[in-house]
């Protein structure tokens, strides 16, 4: 055990001695290092590579005090320009229209314009995440103004994130038709044909347009989308038609909007009227031309008592007029009294 201990002992000594000579190396080498750097600073060649070191430094902080110098002035500069166009279009639009205030104003727009991207580059340079434009501004204010400024905007209106807080997010598309809004989508895709990809754009604006609709991020917007243009559900994708079966959305989506249904395939129609046959005759009374796309023998496969449950057989016969020729059954139906039913038990059903 004793030898054992010895050997230990040696092997201690050993490191020890190792990392003593180690540290002591070290830091000859570093001594040797400050001795070589301090006497190349003194040196007629190191004080010159200095002396332009320095020159450059203090171009470098020049160029960056003229940067901010700038940024100042034109965050100065830009509110008073917008401001004041702004002012003086509010006056116009009384007497004239939106394409004469825009011919009438253009040089002051691309001056807005030019200042605002100059603005955006040198902000950038410190802070690359930067999404922020005066011009996107002065067109968001002129379309609180009048809606159909939208039709005129540059698509920046709808990336950017500087804007009124009150109107975060209102640019009023409500205000638009449907064929307005193919025109606005048209246009602004082909200012920036990245659009689709700013968030930005997705939480705001793109439950607007049809062809957004599988890019949209909750099932509360594809409604909204479907609300406005129905013909998108034949391009919905299968998740979101999946989660629009869940917890009854497709139904009370097609009751806000029946047409819908004319854009739904045979197969998904008769899974509808399997689940929910009575949403389907709701949406027939709103809208009796869904009636034409149903194949004649819909109402043999569908009890059409179910179907209209809430509806007088006057008040289909009514809506469906000479539609109802097409599904015989269901003509019978609505023809035939009371007591001619109770003769041929067939007419029941």
């Amino acid at each position: 055990m004793a030898k054992k201990s010895g050997r230990d002992a040696l092997k201690t000594a050993k490191f020890v001695s190792k990392m003593l000579s180690d540290q002591i190396e070290s830091e000859n080498a570093k001594r040797k290092y400050i001795e070589r750097r301090d006497a190349y600073k003194n040196s007629p060649a190191g004080k010159e590579e200095a002396a332009k070191r320095q020159v450059l430094q203090d171009a470098t902080h020049e160029k960056q005090a003229l940067i901010e110098e700038e940024i100042n002035e034109l965050n100065e500069v830009l509110p008073v320009m917008v401001e004041d166009v702004k002012n003086n279009i509010i006056a116009d639009l009384k007497t004239v229209s939106i394409q004469e205030i825009l011919k009438k104003y253009k040089d002051v727009f691309a001056e807005i314009k030019e200042k605002s991207d100059r603005l955006n580059s040198l902000v950038k340079i410190k802070y690359p995440q930067y999404n922020s434009s005066f011009y996107a501004t002065l067109f968001y204010e002129l379309c609180d103004l009048n809606a159909k400024f939208i039709l005129f905007s540059p698509a920046e209106v709808f990336t950017s994130g500087q804007k009124n807080k009150s109107n975060e997010g209102k640019l009023p598309l409500n205000d638009l038709s449907i064929r307005e809004l193919s025109i606005v989508y048209d246009r602004i895709l082909e200012d920036d044909p990245s659009i689709s990809k700013s968030e930005h754009f997705k939480t705001y604006y793109a439950k607007y347009f049809a062809e957004e609709i599988n890019n949209l991020k909750n099932l509360r917007d594809v409604k909204s989308c479907l609300t406005r243009h129905p013909q998108a559900f034949a391009n919905l994708n299968a998740k979101l038609k999946s989660q629009l079966m869940v917890k009854d959305e497709l139904k009370y989506t097609i009751i806000a909007t029946p047409a819908i249904i004319k854009f739904m395939t045979k197969q998904e129609i008769e899974e509808l009227a399997i689940k929910d046959l009575k949403t389907i005759g709701s949406a027939i009374m709103k809208d009796p031309e869904i009636a034409d796309i149903l194949d004649e023998r819909f109402f043999e496969r569908h009890d059409y008592r179910i179907c209209f449950t809430n509806f007088t057989k006057a008040k289909v016969k009514d809506a469906l007029q000479d539609k109802i020729k097409r599904h015989k059954r269901l003509e019978v139906y609505c023809n035939v009294k009371m007591q001619e039913r109770g003769k041929d038990p067939s007419l029941n059903y």
